[in-house]
């Protein structure tokens, strides 16, 4: 019997950490020019909530972006995601509801 499907080889690349702070120092910097960017703090947010993993900051900037634009749907959207996938994530409970 032949096979057809190719052998599968993984090879993973290691974690450049010095990258990662340097990204964290360039949104810094950015940030302590233009304060109240909602893009960029959406993007910082994301950056600590999936790279760094720095959950609390990641919340500050989220929560400082929809203060800015509470209508904006970009940053409610970004930020209720990463509401649902930390608690899920740390076993947080959920608080709130939907009723009226």
């Amino acid at each position: 019997m032949q096979y057809f499907v190719s052998p599968v080889s993984v090879e993973l690349e290691p974690d450049v950490y010095e990258d990662y702070h340097r990204t964290d120092l360039l949104y810094q910097m950015n940030l302590s020019q233009d304060p109240n960017n909602p893009l960029l703090l959406c993007n910082y947010a994301q950056f600590l909530h999936l790279v760094a993993r720095d959950y609390d900051r990641a919340e500050e900037c989220f929560k400082r972006a929809v203060q800015v634009l509470p209508l904006d749907a970009e940053p409610l959207c970004l930020y209720a995601n990463f509401l649902w996938t930390v608690r899920r994530i740390t076993g947080e409970p959920r608080t709130g509801s939907c009723s009226p």
